[in-house]
């Protein structure tokens, strides 16, 4: 399988899932998330909503906040991304070998 760029759009969309699942796993508001990565709720709902770039320091505050490694919320985002393409290939009737 040939690896290819991707949208950048997507990847932080799907950092943004995972970020949202971690938090909701913990359950934490996004108030809470916010306090303890010492960021603003209404950009913790921005990361977890649109897709945003942000500075790999917020992603480790972030990680650290959700008592998680960043390569394990990098691997969740992966899962995220992967279940994604699945069902994006399932809707145009394709099948994706892995």
């Amino acid at each position: 399988m040939r690896l290819q760029t991707p949208n950048p759009e997507s990847v932080h969309s799907v950092l943004g899932l995972a970020i949202r699942q971690r938090r909701q796993l913990l359950g934490l508001s996004q108030e809470e998330l916010g306090r303890r990565a010492g960021l603003h709720r209404t950009y913790v709902t921005a990361l977890e909503t649109k897709p945003k770039n942000f500075a790999i320091e917020v992603y480790l505050q972030l990680a650290v906040a959700l008592e998680i490694y960043p390569s394990e919320l990098l691997r969740i985002a992966e899962t995220v991304a992967y279940a994604k393409l699945q069902l994006s290939d399932k809707r145009a009737g394709k099948a994706r070998v892995r």
